[in-house]
């Protein structure tokens, strides 16, 4: 009977333990997803201060030397101005990846519309976004990890789902927010993702259930070999957190 209390007790210990290191490992996750997303913040205000600004300002001299160069230097003037042009859309498109200013000043649902916009006029595929009118309130942790998961996944449908037409959605579903990206692509086999771990595709999906996971979320995958894929993100509200972190 000691010996049976004995192990009892060092099973108990054990288990400790485990819930003890888990929540060390969420605290330091959450610690480094803050860290990392404030640096990506202040690279994208530099990039929008500095170098875009710069380049608008180029933009404009060019286009008053282009009035006053000989007619045979003209073209080259434009030629140059032309490639600026680029350059600031590059420039911007790049700040919008790394620090969309809309999920700051605005929130999730604003910068997921944003996001949609930018994909159909790259003509990448048709995409629409559908949202309810309820309020959704979020902490900053789940307003930026929902925003960089549906980027990833419409990342994904570009790169490998061949799809014409793509929905993401926003709804209220109990004391957490639906976020919803749907696409009538190629689909595949959802069992498959535990044998593909090393594969691109499947390591973006386990590090988004991950990442979720550690804020008390889920992810739901349903697809289906050439019937597309819906993949379902789940996080608390704001208001949720607050009671757990409270204990109400």
């Amino acid at each position: 009977a000691l010996r049976e209390a004995k192990t009892r007790h060092k099973r108990r210990m054990a288990e400790e333990t485990v819930r003890t290191d888990r929540i060390k490992l969420r605290s330091l996750t959450a610690q480094l997803q803050t860290v990392e997303e404030k640096q990506r913040r202040e690279f994208a205000v530099e990039l929008h201060d500095s170098l875009s600004q710069v380049l608008a300002f180029a933009k404009i001299e060019l286009g008053t030397l282009q009035q006053k160069v000989p007619s045979e230097l003209s073209e080259s003037v434009r030629h140059v101005r032309d490639l600026i042009d680029q350059v600031i859309a590059k420039t911007r498109k790049l700040t919008f990846d790394m620090s969309p200013a809309t999920l700051y000043s605005l929130g999730l649902e604003p910068a997921l519309e944003e996001l949609v916009e930018l994909y159909n006029e790259e003509k990448i595929f048709n995409c629409k976004f559908e949202r309810t009118e309820q309020e959704k309130p979020l902490t900053d942790r789940v307003k930026i990890l929902l925003y960089r998961s549906a980027r990833e996944l419409l990342v994904n449908i570009a790169k490998h789902a061949k799809a014409k037409n793509v929905i993401l959605s926003s709804k209220i579903s109990g004391d957490s927010i639906e976020l919803s990206v749907t696409d009538d692509g190629v689909g595949f086999e959802p069992s498959l993702l535990e044998d593909r771990q090393n594969t691109q595709n499947s390591f973006g999906l386990f590090s988004i259930r991950q990442r979720l996971n550690h804020l008390g979320g889920n992810i739901d995958i349903i697809s289906q070999p050439s019937h597309g894929t819906t993949v379902t993100l789940r996080a608390p509200l704001r208001r949720k957190i607050m009671q757990k972190e409270f204990g109400q």
